[in-house]
């Protein structure tokens, strides 16, 4: 009933877009902090999934629920058709994103992340279910870095956060999801940075390339959009959200905003 009701509001209704645009400055070196947080070290233990060595494991999640906090988890090149849980704080690295490929058979997540201090870095993953609340990756944990995937061809979103905080999604090429590229739901103080966001593509309503729901305290950072069906950026009921420049649009308006106040847009 609600997305009806917001159906309603584009169609019938002449929507007052408030804009506050504030006259503040990020400090760059807050910035510059958040993104290297992705540069990855291999700490603690590593385990080896693939490859060629005598103890390596077959499967991802295998590896995962061997990990203790802290360890890394390192995937040599190949197809893992997988849906992996990751309930615990460590590192999961693949060898080249253009080679290395988590593939979630069309079933729901193909990445959940439920633990505090997570990384995953250099995986194609894609393939995930189509019903509501499936992902490419699905984040219900802070403090994550999600940075240099590919995030293709997934049934419902690319990547979601549901009441994230303090967590870093940057450059990563996201492409060929139905419905949003990035979605936050719930979730504050986030980066969203240095993305290349293309071709989400269900319909002009579904498919945005970044949507944020009820959450605050975002920041949108030197992102490109191309060829999403819906808005570039899409926003409702999130305050305090700053978007900086550096994108791509191909649409005008590239946003839309919705009962949001304390905005800043460079």
């Amino acid at each position: 009933m609600r997305s009806a009701n917001w159906r309603k509001a584009f169609v019938g209704v002449s929507v007052i877009f408030i804009l506050q645009i504030a006259s503040m400055t990020i400090p760059i070196s807050i910035l510059k902090e958040k993104c290297e947080i992705g540069k990855q070290s291999l700490a603690g233990n590593i385990l080896y999934v693939g490859g060629i060595g005598p103890n390596n494991y077959t499967h991802i999640q295998d590896a995962i629920d061997d990990a203790e906090n802290g360890d890394t988890v390192f995937v040599y090149h190949g197809t893992y058709r997988e849906n992996i849980a990751m309930d615990k704080s460590i590192t999961l690295i693949g060898e080249n994103k253009n080679i290395t490929f988590i593939d979630g058979n069309g079933l729901g997540d193909v990445v959940y992340i439920s633990a505090d201090n997570v990384v995953v870095s250099e995986f194609t993953i894609q393939n995930s279910g189509k019903k509501e609340g499936d992902a490419g990756i699905d984040v219900v944990s802070n403090q994550v870095t999600i940075s240099r995937n590919m995030i293709a061809n997934n049934g419902r979103n690319g990547i979601s956060f549901n009441g994230s905080s303090d967590s870093t999604i940057f450059h990563n090429i996201i492409s060929n999801n139905r419905y949003a590229g990035i979605f936050l739901c719930n979730s504050s103080n986030n980066t969203i940075a240095n993305n290349f966001i293309a071709n989400q593509t269900r319909s002009p309503y579904y498919s945005r390339g970044i949507y944020l729901k009820l959450s605050d305290n975002n920041i949108i950072l030197n992102n490109t959009f191309t060829n999403n069906a819906g808005y570039d950026i899409f926003l409702i009921e999130s305050p305090y959200t700053t978007v900086i420049g550096g994108y791509t649009y191909v649409k005008i308006p590239p946003y839309i905003v919705l009962h949001c106040n304390h905005l800043a847009i460079y």
